[in-house]
């Protein structure tokens, strides 16, 4: 066999053998948006891994107070958006029309016509579901089976869990800009201590704040707090105190005295 002859045939031999163990393309178990590099796979230049997002609140976002028993009020308390209770009825909302910004036609019970149909009882059953998908939420290795208060800290976003009860003795502030996200999971009750203020920083968010309770969360007189209170038992609202979110109570019930409920943003 002539030498050029050999030449090409060794040459055509590796063409194929490059082509049978796919050097030089995209590895077929990387997946889309990744390439391999040996054995391990890497993030293409530029992308980020999922952040934490936002809990789904479904129809439940267009109330700003739901219970299950029943509603009272000390009057004049003021909220900025929908009431309801679900399976409670009429005679169990214990508030006027001139409390509620929306009047009559946003304070609705089990046993009222609501408008679009099946509004409160969806809202019910996506309030639930919110509740238990924070519940599920695995915390962040650094911010879980806490037991101090988080009075005087400066919080940044992420899942935090504490061990039991928590107690809010002084003022204390969330770090973060406006696509931040804190979920808070608290497994026994949540009591904010008089005149504890809550601060939100660099464009934080109330809407992007959430209170998962096992228990009932108190907010004493005139405290003031942020976020979406998702309790499984009763949630307090005492003598003019503030909330900046929305007062969701799973099995229990929502008492105001003098205090304001203002829908997040």
């Amino acid at each position: 066999m002539k030498k050029n002859q050999i030449v090409l045939g060794l040459s055509s031999a590796l063409v194929v053998l490059l082509l049978a163990t796919g050097c030089g393309s995209k590895s077929s178990g990387g997946g889309e948006g990744t390439v391999t590099s040996g054995s391990s796979t890497q993030e293409r230049p530029g992308e980020k891994p999922d952040k934490l997002r936002p809990i789904s609140l479904g129809k439940s976002e267009d109330f700003v107070v739901l219970a299950y028993s029943n509603i009272t009020s000390t009057a004049p308390s003021s909220i900025s958006g929908r009431v309801g209770l679900m399976p409670g009825t009429r005679d169990m909302l214990k508030l006027t029309d001139a409390e509620v910004a929306g009047g009559a036609p946003d304070i609705m019970a089990a046993d009222d016509e609501t408008d679009p149909p099946n509004l409160l009882s969806n809202a019910k059953v996506d309030m639930v579901s919110a509740y238990t998908k924070a519940a599920g939420l695995t915390p962040d290795a650094d911010k879980q089976a806490l037991n101090s208060s988080i009075g005087g800290k400066k919080l940044k976003p992420g899942i935090y869990k504490w061990s039991g009860d928590l107690t809010i003795g002084s003022d204390f502030s969330l770090e973060g800009d406006d696509k931040a996200i804190w979920i808070f999971k608290v497994p026994g009750h949540l009591k904010v201590s008089d005149g504890v203020k809550m601060v939100l920083n660099g464009g934080a968010k109330a809407a992007n704040v959430y209170w998962q309770v096992a228990g009932s969360a108190v907010l004493e007189p005139t405290a003031e707090m942020s976020g979406n209170i998702l309790a499984q038992q009763f949630i307090e609202l005492r003598s003019k105190s503030v909330l900046n979110g929305r007062a969701f109570a799973k099995n229990g019930y929502v008492s105001l005295n003098q205090a304001t409920v203002t829908k997040p943003q």
